[in-house]
């Protein structure tokens, strides 16, 4: 009985879905999700025991840290930018290009690194903030004298 319930209902849906796109979004998704797994950002920030960055952050971003709750950078996945309290209203925000080709950097400090970057939130209002990700692992540039290998 439930199979032939689940037969019919995967045959109607067969036939009013385009396949093609189904499967190029699904495709989009999983590129984006694996690349974004592979650069870090799908994973949550292992700044410290209790998942804060350092005091001190050295980024600069183009507007206050996202900030959810009042803490700089708790509307951050890590260094992606996820959400900001404007207005009293929490609006999603995404990679802010202008400064910054790929939307991010990192500065180097003597003992890791910050991955820094610049996020635009809530469409067409333009709210600017940033978001920041402490790493005692060396500069991932290659060009940096202590990153990377030749």
């Amino acid at each position: 009985m439930v199979e032939k319930t689940i037969q019919i209902m995967s045959e109607d849906l067969a036939r009013v879905m385009d396949r093609r796109k189904f499967l190029k979004r699904a495709g989009q998704a999983a590129f984006l999700g694996l690349a974004a797994l592979a650069a870090g950002y799908a994973l949550p920030s292992r700044a410290g025991a209790d998942g804060k960055p350092p005091p001190n952050i050295h980024c600069n971003p183009p507007g206050p840290y996202c900030t959810v709750n009042g803490q700089p950078t708790d509307g951050c996945h890590g260094a992606s930018c996820f959400q900001h309290l404007y207005g009293g209203e929490v609006l999603q925000c995404r990679l802010f290009y202008q400064f910054f080709p790929y939307g991010c950097f990192t500065v180097q400090e003597s003992n890791g690194h910050w991955t820094c970057c610049d996020c635009t939130c809530g469409g067409s209002l333009n709210v600017w903030c940033g978001c920041a990700q402490w790493s005692e692992t060396p500069n991932p540039r290659p060009d940096s004298p202590e990153g990377g290998s030749a």
